[in-house]
């Protein structure tokens, strides 16, 4: 017999993903967070590096840019990056627990109109 849920629905199988009744698009969101935080990385490190050694035209500088790049703009875009993608992945989360709750009304006859 299959497990059941708090809902008293069966778990979810692979052919609900080949019947689109559940998202794959929250673990691309996932995906592309991560490949985010890398170019975040990337990206800070190099316009401290090059804003501040541009500046200063000498070569102490490059280490100075790049730790006020790190300390500043790569907290505050992680922050920013994440609150995006959370709320991505949560306008899925709100279909499928949505969705969750018709299948298991439409489960139950004593609660049909």
């Amino acid at each position: 017999m299959a497990e059941r849920d708090a809902l008293g629905t069966t778990p979810s199988t692979y052919g609900d993903f080949f019947a689109f009744r559940r998202m794959v698009t929250p673990i691309v969101i996932q995906v592309f967070f991560w490949l985010g935080v890398a170019a975040i990385f990337l990206f800070c490190a190099f316009l401290g590096i090059s804003v501040i050694a541009n500046a200063n035209h000498t070569r102490g500088a490059e280490i100075l840019g790049l730790i006020c790049a790190m300390m500043f703009g790569v907290p505050l875009s992680l922050l920013l990056w994440r609150i995006y993608c959370e709320v991505l992945i949560l306008l899925f989360r709100m279909n499928e627990t949505l969705t969750d709750i018709r299948n298991s009304l439409e489960k139950r006859p004593d609660l049909r109109n």
